[in-house]
């Protein structure tokens, strides 16, 4: 399998981490990409031009990282890392939190990357204040559990993402669980060997 990636794509290192936490990095080959260039070829693999994108043996290709985490859970991780979410519905709101604050800060760094619009620090503001919000309600909902499953991928590698994007937020301050949190994963190779930067 070949995964299409971009070092700095949050939703690429969701992949990347899974990939080495299920131990089967051997079986997928990293491929970076710059998806804007349409002159690399990749929007002919990927129509959609987006990234992370998974290239089966067969040449079909998987895009969206929820997708592509999925489908490599199920085949070469025996589903273990979804698991806690298709049975603990905490755990699957755990999961919608994490992705709504990635969501949201993702929407404020691609305005802040445009030219200037009227309304555009508002909306900029808008969409941390929710992330903001969102890590509130994390903080006061998560409990502690052992081992690494697909809301833990996904919670470390948002605020990984926002410490590198959106520092000044501070999407971990005053919030202790969070921080002991993200400080348990950020320690474990699959994270470490993955950060933006």
């Amino acid at each position: 399998m070949k995964l299409y990636m971009s070092l700095n794509s949050p939703y690429a290192r969701l992949v990347r981490v899974l990939v080495r936490e299920a131990g089967c990095a051997d079986k997928v080959t990293e491929v970076q990409v710059d998806p804007r260039d349409g002159s690399s070829g990749y929007w002919a693999t990927n129509p959609i031009g987006l990234i992370p994108a998974l290239e089966l043996a067969d040449g079909l290709v998987l895009s969206e990282s929820d997708l592509v985490c999925r489908h490599i859970d199920d085949a070469l991780a025996g589903g273990r890392f979804y698991a806690g979410v298709r049975r603990d519905a905490r755990r699957a709101a755990a999961l919608g939190m994490a992705q709504g604050i990635l969501f949201r800060g993702l929407l404020a760094r691609t305005d802040q990357m445009r030219p200037a619009a009227p309304d555009r620090d508002a909306f900029v503001a808008r969409q941390l204040s929710a992330a903001s919000r969102a890590a509130d309600a994390l903080e006061k909902t998560i409990e502690d559990h052992e081992g690494v499953d697909i809301v833990d991928i996904v919670f470390g590698a948002t605020v990984g993402w926002f410490g590198f994007r959106h520092e000044a937020v501070g999407i971990l301050q005053g919030r202790p669980k969070l921080t002991r949190w993200f400080e348990r994963l950020d320690r474990r190779p699959a994270f470490s060997e993955t950060r933006p930067g």
